[in-house]
C-alpha cells in the first residue's frame, strides 16, 4: 500500500490545447506550440511547394515536431505504407519496364509513400520552410525559426 502524505503533487496550467484530428495535444506553461500546417505562413507562402509537420512545440532547448498518423478504419489501405517493400503489383510493372528498355524513360513509384520516407519529406520540408520563415523574420513562427541558421 502507497503512503499518499508523503507524495507530492505539481498541478501545471495548461495553456495551449491543440485539436489535431481525434486527439487533443495540452501543452503546458512555458511551451510555445502550434498547428504547423495551419499557420497563415505555410498555408499561403509554403503549400504550394512543401509538405509540414503537424504541430511544433518549443521550451527553452527543447523542440519537439509532432506527426500524427491515425489509419484507423483504414488499415487494409495503409497497409503497404507500413513497409518499405513495393508490392507485388508495382515490382511487376518495374520488372516489365526493366525487360522492355523503358526504364530510362519511366519511373515507378508508389502511389502512397512508405509511412517513414513521409515523415523525412515533412521534416525535411519543415526544417526549409523554418529556415526561409527565420530569414523572412516571418513574426509568427519566431520561436520556432529562432534556432535555423545564424544572426551573422
Amino acid at each position: 500500500m502507497k503512503n499518499w502524505r508523503n507524495m507530492t503533487v505539481k498541478w501545471t496550467r495548461v495553456v495551449t490545447d491543440i485539436i489535431e484530428g481525434k486527439l487533443r495535444l495540452q501543452f503546458a506553461e512555458g511551451w510555445q506550440a502550434i498547428k504547423f500546417d495551419s499557420t497563415n505562413w505555410h498555408r499561403h507562402q509554403m503549400k504550394s511547394q512543401l509538405k509540414a509537420m503537424d504541430v511544433l512545440a518549443t521550451h527553452n532547448d527543447q523542440h519537439w515536431w509532432i506527426e500524427i498518423k491515425n489509419c484507423e478504419g483504414f488499415e487494409t489501405a495503409n497497409l503497404p505504407r507500413l513497409s518499405p517493400i513495393d508490392s507485388a503489383e508495382v515490382l511487376k510493372v518495374k520488372a516489365f519496364v526493366k525487360k522492355n528498355g523503358l526504364k530510362r524513360h519511366v519511373r515507378i513509384t508508389r502511389k502512397k509513400l512508405f509511412i517513414v520516407d513521409e515523415v523525412v519529406k515533412k521534416m525535411r520540408d519543415t526544417l526549409l520552410s523554418l529556415t526561409f520563415a527565420r530569414r523572412f523574420e516571418e513574426p509568427e513562427l519566431l520561436a520556432f525559426s529562432q534556432w535555423c541558421g545564424s544572426d551573422k
